[in-house]
């Protein structure tokens, strides 16, 4: 997989996330080969503030 000027080569796995603990599931996910914080120091992923929504 690209992401801009960087290759992957370890597979980045998506899918939805499973009923558990009461809840019903059904979110998407993704499974990163590495940490997240990685990213978002290459400045690939950032936070994202929704109005309404408590940080």
């Amino acid at each position: 997989m690209e992401i801009g000027y960087y290759r992957w080569d370890a597979p980045i796995y998506d899918g939805r996330v499973a009923p558990a603990f009461g809840e019903p599931g059904g979110a998407f996910q993704l499974a990163l080969p590495l940490p997240l914080s990685f990213y978002v120091r290459l400045g690939l992923v950032r936070e994202l503030s929704v109005p309404g929504v408590p940080a």
